[in-house]
């Protein structure tokens, strides 16, 4: 299933989901994109993670890399499975993510994630 972001091979990453780079070392920005694409697509239905959480997963020293490109490139990846480290989605995309969760079963208390209950550790 070429493209499949949950097939691992596609982006060039090993069973365990990485390329093979030790944290800190340098990488190309398709190579560090196929990275988080795959680490995204291995988030099951019904479970979040953070994007501390794929950072930390990648190597990388900061959320904002994940952050920034799920903003340019995740059309067609399960991006509502990815929240900030608060559990609280951000406001323009409130609506839309917490409709996506509830679909596969994630609630919310008192306007968060309850990240104890359904945090997908990599």
């Amino acid at each position: 299933r070429q493209g499949d972001p949950t097939d691992l091979g596609a982006f060039g990453l090993d069973e365990h989901g990485t390329l093979g780079v030790e944290p800190g070392e340098a990488f190309g920005q398709p190579a560090l994109e196929a990275l988080l694409r795959g680490l995204v697509g291995r988030i099951p239905a019904g479970r979040v993670s953070t994007y501390g959480d794929i950072a930390a997963a990648a190597g990388l020293s900061s959320a904002r890399i994940v952050g920034w490109i799920m903003r340019t490139d995740s059309a067609d990846l399960p991006w509502h499975r990815v929240v900030p480290a608060s559990g609280k989605p951000a406001p323009h995309l409130h609506s839309r993510q917490l409709e996506l969760l509830r679909a596969e079963g994630v609630l919310t208390r008192h306007g968060r994630i309850p990240l104890s209950e359904c945090r997908h550790r990599f």
